[in-house]
């Protein structure tokens, strides 16, 4: 495995989080190909099959929610020609005001990257929810 590609495709993967925690849905178009799939089956409609849908409905998964921050795991990281398979935990933590909830959740995502015009892109990213806590928000002071 060439040390380059496997720092690339973390930086892929690390790129993925940062634009999740921070909502910089711009980062998604350059890193997922054309015919990209972006799954989480224990979250139902949470299956989008090609680029645009996969660029719509991430950030449509997380738009109810007042803060999400992701932390993952380096990478276990695979290496076959142009293409390459990862895999990391997650550890997710955020709020939905509205609902007045604060959730956290444990996982791990599989990847299978490709390498287009020298570019480590997803061409599927799948997210397994091992388990999740909600709890209600407490005002500040415990009060």
């Amino acid at each position: 495995m060439a040390s380059n590609d496997a720092h690339e495709i973390q930086s892929v993967i690390s790129r993925y989080t940062n634009c999740v925690n921070r909502r910089d849905w711009s980062i998604l178009p350059g890193i997922f190909t054309a015919d990209a799939v972006w799954s989480a089956p224990a979250i139902p409609g949470a299956t989008f099959e090609g680029h645009d849908a996969v660029v719509a409905g991430i950030p449509a998964l997380v738009e109810d929610t007042t803060s999400l921050i992701q932390l993952n795991t380096p990478s276990d990281i695979s290496i076959d020609g142009e293409h390459a398979r990862a895999q990391c935990s997650i550890r997710e933590t955020g709020s939905i005001q509205r609902d007045g909830i604060r959730f956290e959740a444990h996982g791990w995502y599989d990847d299978e990257l490709v390498r287009e015009h020298g570019l480590w892109k997803f061409a599927r990213r799948t997210f397994s929810l091992i388990e999740n806590y909600f709890t209600p928000i407490s005002p500040l002071g415990g009060a």
